[in-house]
């Protein structure tokens, strides 16, 4: 995922395809989790890989990056997103009123 040993024109073409965000924006969309996963593991959360995911942050972010760690067998990581997700759709729909 490295073009000149650093991952930019790789983040720049994530933002162009508006992921994690959207999975069809191209052909390649709904594979991109896979080379993200990648990212994640070599470089771990690093700040140019968080600043693209607060660009293009949006519905499917939480699915996408649950994907890109289970790609890279992280399963604490994907066991925390979900719960988080799971803890964010009861905020959304659940009145405690």
């Amino acid at each position: 995922m490295e073009i000149d040993g650093t991952p930019q024109r790789f983040l720049g073409y994530l933002e162009k395809c508006k992921f994690p965000h959207q999975t069809f924006y191209t052909a390649n969309s709904m594979y991109l989790y896979m080379p993200v996963g990648y990212l994640l593991k070599k470089y771990g959360l690093s700040k140019l890989l968080w600043e693209c995911f607060k660009r293009n942050g949006g519905y499917a972010d939480f699915i996408n990056l649950i994907k890109a760690y289970d790609y890279v067998s992280n399963r604490e990581i994907c066991s925390e997103l979900f719960s988080r997700f799971f803890g964010f759709c009861e905020l959304l729909v659940f009145d405690e009123k």
